[in-house]
């Protein structure tokens, strides 16, 4: 007799896993450093995990987190490429490297590219503007 029930369980086993969205872009501190922004509800269910994801893509990896304040939670990355924190806050889910901005970012970014489960979109502006009301060149702003 045939389980009726087995095509299910093995459709589940090899089901694709879900695909998140990132973006690298500059961040807004005065040296505009990189950073990655994940995109969409990461507090939803079946949003894939960072920090197994990474754990299973970085050499080396450790992350320690604490909650400074509510809803708002901190880890402190280590691999053996550099450190980085990952920040979840009422803003959504965001990755910054403490030194080696760059270095740190695309070895993050293409660990979670290579993991199959997160997929990197280009952002929508390559700078935010560097002064309020700077719209950039060929603005037509004359303060």
């Amino acid at each position: 007799m045939q389980n009726r029930h087995r095509h299910r369980f093995d459709d589940a086993m090899t089901a694709t896993p879900p695909i998140a969205d990132f973006k690298v872009r500059p961040g807004f501190d005065a040296a505009a450093h990189p950073l990655i922004e994940f995109l969409g509800d990461h507090r939803a269910p079946g949003f894939p995990s960072v920090l197994d994801t990474l754990r299973d893509h970085l050499p080396a990896f450790e992350a320690d987190g604490h909650s400074p304040v509510p809803d708002d939670f901190l880890w402190n990355c280590r691999f053996d490429g550099g450190t980085f924190e990952m920040a979840d806050d009422w803003a959504g889910l965001f990755i910054h490297a403490d030194t080696g901005h760059e270095r740190v970012i695309e070895a993050v970014a293409d660990a979670l590219v290579r993991s199959g489960v997160f997929r990197r979109r280009q952002p929508a502006d390559a700078r935010p503007p560097r002064h309020p009301g700077d719209a950039g060149p060929g603005s037509m702003n004359v303060n």
